[in-house]
């Protein structure tokens, strides 16, 4: 069985994002409606009958403006407008109630969505960062914001193994 992907984004956003492995041949971890159900599963979403198209284009209208704030810079016009109408329409099916929203059943894209609309609002986004081993991002709430790696137990380790296996041959 294929392991599930890890969850290290922080954020409910960034994990969707993070669903695409660049660093891998192959690395859509949403490659089927399949796979996208079970993903959703997995974080309490209810996938609805998204076609893989309308999967893979909300993931990257998000990816387009995560990325650019993970590295420091601003995300283009175009994809915060595409965003911005994304929002617009996910909000369109759902019911203000105290406390928050009510999401109808099936709406998984369209929360999606709204946790990458509510990340860019909220101050977070300025802790949004790109992992400097892999291409996945991630939200740095340490204390003293100085998180490097999406995950210590996966690319922080790696990036040890490697600098203690390069300082071994330099020591030969």
């Amino acid at each position: 069985m294929e392991q599930p992907v890890r969850l290290v984004g922080g954020d409910l956003a960034v994990d969707f994002v993070n669903t695409v492995d660049a660093d891998i041949p192959g690395g859509d971890h949403i490659a089927t409606s399949a796979a996208f159900r079970a993903w959703c599963e997995r974080l309490g979403l209810s996938a609805g009958r998204h076609t893989l198209a309308e999967v893979h284009g909300v993931r990257a209208r998000i990816d387009a403006v995560l990325r650019p704030l993970a590295t420091g810079d601003t995300p283009p016009p175009a994809a915060l407008a595409a965003l911005r109408d994304l929002e617009r329409d996910a909000l369109a099916c759902t019911t203000l109630r105290p406390g928050g929203w009510e999401w109808p059943a099936g709406s998984a894209l369209d929360r999606l969505v709204h946790a990458a609309t509510e990340l860019i609002l909220s101050d977070r986004h300025h802790r949004l960062r790109r992992c400097a081993n892999c291409t996945w991002l991630f939200l740095d709430l340490s204390r003293n914001h100085s998180r490097k790696w999406c995950s210590m137990e996966h690319c922080g380790t790696q990036v040890k193994i490697r600098r203690l296996s390069e300082r071994r041959r330099s020591n030969r």
